[in-house]
């Protein structure tokens, strides 16, 4: 899996960063391995010039405020890089519990990365979560309609 992000990430910016300075895309980073992930978010970061990276949520066998993932969001803290979540279709592709909709996957998920009022854990992170659902499109358009309008 991280041959595969790192892979994508090179390819993004080979076709895209290059071309264009406005754009500034996210890394793929695979969490089930963060040792290894804390060193492709260190090279997207400060090689290939990435602000953030994202974390599928797809197959993970711990809730992401899991202590097992704190080399990752600690290495976001020291990089100033935020950490975007991406939920999935459904409960069962989270292994979230027994949740089936996609807003309490995504309510657990996400309540669950900010586990850092513990002591010793990450504080800073910054947690954006990504949705393609109605609202996002909604909110997306408004504030394109509002600009226009201005």
């Amino acid at each position: 899996m991280l041959a595969l992000c790192e892979a994508y990430n090179d390819y993004v910016y080979d076709h895209y960063v290059k071309v264009s300075e406005r754009l500034k895309p996210i890394a793929i980073i695979p969490p089930q391995d963060p040792e290894r992930t804390v060193i492709e978010l260190r090279r997207a970061v400060k090689q290939l010039g990435y602000r953030a990276a994202v974390v599928r949520t797809t197959g993970l066998r711990l809730p992401l405020g899991h202590r097992f993932y704190d080399p990752i969001y600690r290495e976001a803290e020291n990089l100033d890089c935020a950490i975007a979540v991406h939920g999935t279709n459904g409960g069962d592709e989270l292994a979230s519990g027994g949740f089936g909709t996609f807003t309490e996957v995504h309510t657990t998920r996400r309540a669950g990365a900010r586990g850092g009022a513990r002591v010793g854990r990450p504080r800073r992170l910054r947690i954006l979560t990504i949705t393609a659902g109605g609202s996002s499109i909604a909110a997306m358009t408004f504030r394109r309609c509002k600009r226009r309008t201005s």
